[in-house]
C-alpha cells in the first residue's frame, strides 16, 4: 500500500519485513479535526477480501471493511463510508494535499473484488485515517494529492456535521 510520508513523496509498503525509510506518515486525526504526522511505529498485515478502487486514474486495493472519506457535492459535508458501499452508489472521494489548504472531489470507481489478498500498511491509531496518494495535482506536480482511508468509521464520533472547509480552517 502507498503511504504519504513526511517528505511528501509516495512510499510503497509491500511486505512487513522490508526496510522502512520514513519515520512519519500523514493522517487525519478525528479527535483534533486536523491533519497530523504520525510516527511509523510498525507495520500491520491484512489478509482477506479487498476491493480494488480507482481514483484519479490510480488503482489500489483496500481491505473491504475499511472506510473512505467522502464529500457531498451540495452541502460540502464530509462522511466516512465503508469502501464496499462504493459499488452501490456513485460517491465522490475527498482528495486532500498535505501542502495546500484546498481539496478536490473525485469519483470513486470500484474495479474489482478480490476474495483473498495481502495488504501491508502502517499502524493507524484509533480515530485516524491515513493519506493514500492518488497522484499529483495538475497545476503543481510537486503537490501530491491523497484520499483518506482507514479501518475506523470516524463519522459518528468526530465528523458529524463537519464541512470539508472546516478541516482546513
Amino acid at each position: 500500500m502507498l503511504i504519504l510520508p513526511d517528505h511528501n513523496r509516495p512510499y510503497y509498503i509491500g511486505h512487513v519485513n522490508q526496510p522502512i525509510v520514513p519515520q512519519y506518515f500523514w493522517n487525519l486525526s478525528g479527535s483534533m479535526l486536523d491533519f497530523t504526522l504520525n510516527p511509523l511505529v510498525y507495520l500491520e498485515e491484512y489478509q482477506g477480501p479487498t476491493i480494488l478502487i480507482e481514483i484519479n486514474g490510480f488503482r489500489f486495493s483496500v481491505p473491504s471493511g475499511w472506510h473512505i472519506l467522502i464529500v457531498d457535492t451540495e452541502t460540502k459535508l464530509i462522511d466516512t463510508i465503508p469502501v464496499s458501499q462504493c459499488s452501490t452508489s456513485p460517491y465522490l472521494a475527498m482528495i486532500v494535499s498535505s501542502i495546500s489548504s484546498k481539496y478536490m472531489e473525485l469519483p470513486i470507481k470500484v474495479v474489482d473484488f478480490k476474495p483473498d489478498e495481502l495488504v501491508v500498511y502502517p499502524m493507524i491509531s484509533k480515530g485516524c485515517m491515513m493519506f493514500c496518494p492518488v497522484g499529483e495535482e495538475d497545476s503543481d506536480p510537486e503537490n501530491i494529492v491523497s484520499v483518506l482511508i482507514g479501518p475506523y468509521d470516524l463519522y459518528d464520533k468526530y465528523l458529524e456535521n463537519v464541512s470539508a472547509k472546516e478541516l482546513f480552517y
